[in-house]
């Protein structure tokens, strides 16, 4: 499993600066009421990852569609974006009834197989509103001109992002009301499968860990996005990044795991149609 030397360590490291931008985690909220003497508390609940995405003008968060069929589609949900500063709680919300949605694939969805792929289409003002925070937009279309072409021959490690929602921790006293998330991202040397059903690519991303930092589940980890890290011939450093998957089910293996992604047509081809005729203008 990449990282495992200090100068892997370092490629890692520099990878999570420029993703950390574009990645996002959902948060379900629930309402604790109070009493006469306690004012009560909101409790985010892990519901999923997401990649910032654009294609032209529609801004949005490229996901799996299983995690927006089950967020709701009024009120508020909470956004989380990593950090390496736990002692700044972020309260970052958004409202949504200033968001549209697009699914591939419908309850119930089959698990193993999808489709699962969906986008949550974010107004202008909570696009400019996440973008001053320090959301950075990956943008699609640039990159479908540039993947097919890609020569795999080039030196690379993929990498998945997502929220492990079982690491979730309540943070000490002098943050009260504050829930710490780990936003994880997990190496490998390379997917271990490719395969297509129903037209759709389908990859199989593999996890080994020492059974103390594996987790039982990487539940909240759907929708997250599988990256390629291209890297220089002496693997010194990262040339180029391509976003080609996105996560939606898990499945257990000795020893650890496999998380199944669609693929990048899935993607390039089937994902960016889609949203250019759902939203034409």
């Amino acid at each position: 499993m990449f990282p495992a030397d200090e100068n892997q360590k370092r490629l890692a490291d520099e990878f999570m600066l420029a993703a950390r931008d574009m990645t996002i985690g959902f948060l379900k909220i629930t309402q604790h009421a109070g009493d006469d003497t306690y004012a009560g508390y909101e409790e985010g609940i892990p519901a999923g990852t997401g990649t910032l995405a654009k294609v032209g003008s529609i801004h949005g968060v490229l996901t799996a569609a299983h995690v927006l069929d089950e967020l709701p589609k009024h009120g508020k949900v909470g956004i989380v974006r990593i950090t390496n500063r736990p002692d700044q709680p972020q309260k970052l919300k958004i409202d949504m009834e200033l968001t549209d949605r697009l699914l591939i694939g419908i309850a119930p969805f089959n698990k193993q197989s999808g489709p699962d792929l969906g986008f949550l289409k974010l107004h202008g003002d909570v696009v400019g509103w996440l973008g001053a925070k320090g959301g950075n937009f990956f943008n699609l279309e640039k990159r479908a001109e540039i993947i097919p072409s890609r020569p795999e021959s080039q030196p690379y490690y993929d990498a998945l992002i997502g929220i492990v929602a079982e690491r979730t921790q309540t943070l000490p006293d002098t943050l009260k009301d504050a829930t710490l998330l780990e936003i994880q991202a997990l190496f490998a040397s390379g997917v271990a499968r490719e395969r297509k059903t129903d037209g759709f690519d389908l990859l199989e991303f593999e996890t080994f860990l020492p059974p103390e930092k594996q987790p039982n589940s990487y539940q909240g980890t759907s929708g997250g996005g599988l990256w390629r890290l291209y890297l220089d011939p002496d693997e010194q450093q990262i040339r180029d990044r391509a976003l080609i998957g996105v996560a939606f089910y898990e499945s257990k293996l000795d020893g650890g795991m496999t998380l199944t992604c669609h693929g990048p047509k899935s993607i390039y081809s089937d994902m960016i149609a889609r949203i250019r005729a759902h939203w034409p203008n």
